[in-house]
């Protein structure tokens, strides 16, 4: 649509767009979606300059792995089921799950997001925005 109206088109990451809307923590945050069959997309965030930022790409693990490599206090947010929070939430010493109200996706927080780039005049040419689909190496657990 917008390439046929000729307006500007901003892509927003979907970890991203949970990870802004998170409080400004001193701690390393893992920002969560659900990516099927047990499994959880997982993006890593630090508090640089005041703001969320992206430590690498997104990857793909069960709960039980992301508990795992929690060995620091961890802020933990996203789309999880209550199995998930549980089991994240026994790392007591080191997991802060969110509050399920700052799990939830705000659509103004999306808005924000792309009007900043837009004030900055950026935007998204539409053939380079897609999808991105994260790939397991590994057999796809039961």
């Amino acid at each position: 649509m917008a390439l046929s109206l000729k307006i500007p088109l901003l892509g927003i990451p979907t970890l991203d767009y949970l990870a802004a809307q998170q409080p400004l923590l001193n701690m390393p945050m893992a920002a969560v979606l659900p990516a099927g069959r047990g499994r959880l997309a997982v993006g890593w965030y630090e508090n640089k300059e005041g703001r969320w930022e992206s430590m690498g790409a997104a990857t793909i693990v069960t709960a039980e792995d992301l508990s795992a490599q929690i060995n620091q206090p961890t802020y933990i947010c996203g789309e999880f089921d209550a199995e998930e929070r549980q089991t994240l939430s026994r790392k007591w010493k080191n997991a802060v799950v969110a509050s399920p109200a700052h799990c939830l996706r705000h659509p103004a927080m999306l808005a924000e997001l792309a009007w900043k780039r837009f004030q900055a005049g950026e935007q998204d040419e539409p053939i380079s925005l897609a999808p991105i689909y994260l790939h397991v190496a590994e057999a796809i657990p039961d």
